[in-house]
């Protein structure tokens, strides 16, 4: 399964030049597969700190595993085609915003409970 969605993520490629040889993927799709999952992994590991159950840091960071084999995989594809849109390269900063207000959400109202 994790074989086919490869080339769809390649679709997600703004310029061809990003997809001309098997590294140029790999390192494509490190960063629209890998990063991503890190930074969400990390953060979601750090708010579960301190660790009540030993599942609740282990989840985050296992979760995203299925993502290593598209990226290693993206060397071997050919047939990847990029979208040409340049939205998909568009600053990503206001999702860190997003994630800022997420966190704040999550640990000064959901970590301690509502009362009822």
């Amino acid at each position: 399964m994790s074989y086919r969605v490869t080339a769809p993520f390649l679709g997600f490629a703004p310029r061809q030049e990003l997809l001309v040889s098997g590294a140029c993927r790999t390192a494509f799709n490190f960063h629209i597969i890998l990063l991503p999952w890190l930074i969400g992994a990390a953060t979601m590991t750090a708010l579960y700190l301190p660790v009540i159950a030993i599942v609740s840091i282990i989840y985050p960071i296992s979760s995203g595993m299925v993502f290593i084999f598209p990226r290693k995989n993206a060397e071997r594809v050919k047939e990847g085609t990029a979208s040409g849109k340049s939205s998909l390269v568009r600053p990503a900063w206001p999702l860190y915003v997003v994630l800022l207000g997420a966190v704040l959400v999550f640990r000064s109202i959901l970590a301690p409970g509502i009362p009822f």
